[in-house]
């Protein structure tokens, strides 16, 4: 028995992905295996080789990529987590109905502005966080409209970004 409905509380998850080929459930679809692509790790192998020769051989420019890589890499993991935690819970406390209600085809189109853009300014971790909720709102029944702007206006209307950058 395979699918959504011969597997004990999947039923409500991987339905989900039904319309996308099956990406619904995490995996990028049937064709890849579990493992990161091999063009992902021959890069991440250049870029390293690169990084390593640029310290050995004290090139500050490349000194200085490698200091950056780690300190943006630091943060991104100091920041994921959590926010997928957050995503988490979204998907499993919000139902469907509610998403649809507020920022489906039938709302008030003044008023899913006004949510899209309260949602991505309080959005906090940049990019990192928003695709995973634009995901999450498309699944959920939000316009693909709403969802697109979100992901703009979450580079723009940052207030979390705005209250740190007065801080300096």
């Amino acid at each position: 028995m395979s699918g959504a409905s011969g597997t004990p509380g999947a039923g409500g998850t991987a339905n989900h992905g039904a319309g996308n080929g099956g990406a619904g459930s995490g995996g990028g679809g049937g064709k890849r295996g579990a493992g990161p692509s091999p063009v992902l790790l021959v890069f991440l192998g250049v870029y390293a080789v690169a990084v390593g020769l640029a310290v050995a051989f004290g090139v500050p420019v490349g000194v200085q990529v490698g200091r950056n890589f780690l300190t943006f890499a630091r943060e991104m993991l100091l920041i994921l987590p959590a926010a997928f935690v957050v995503i988490g819970l979204f998907e499993v406390w919000v139902p469907r109905e509610a998403v649809e209600r507020h920022l489906g085809e039938r709302g008030s189109r003044l008023l899913q502005w006004f949510w899209m853009v309260l949602l991505a300014g309080s959005t906090v971790g940049g990019l990192y966080v928003s695709f995973p909720i634009a995901w999450t709102l498309r699944r959920k029944g939000a316009r693909l409209g709403l969802v697109l702007s979100y992901v703009g206006l979450s580079g723009v209307c940052r207030i979390p970004m705005t209250l740190f950058e007065i801080s300096f």
